[in-house]
């Protein structure tokens, strides 16, 4: 776009793309302020979900498939020497 005295440039031109400008900028603001705050409740009802699945889930095992599932994670949590 031409610059300012350039043919084809006029006062109410700039002052659009000044006003343009200044919404552009009071948007993006917004959005930087809103993002986070929309990730971290995504990012809670995924793990809600996760955790709502996994209980259910156990509710379904039989008692058998529980005690070898504990085990399994009791292994991993031993500490592996080095």
């Amino acid at each position: 776009c031409p610059g300012v005295g350039e043919e084809g440039m006029t006062k109410e031109d700039l002052k659009g793309m000044r006003d343009t400008a200044k919404q552009m900028f009071y948007e993006l603001t917004r959005m930087r302020i809103a993002l986070p705050v929309l990730t971290q409740l995504i990012s809670q009802k995924v793990m809600m979900d996760l955790m709502k699945q996994n209980m259910e889930a156990m509710s379904k095992m039989s008692d058998e498939d529980r005690s070898q599932l504990d085990e399994i994670l009791k292994k991993g949590q031993e500490p592996q020497p080095e």
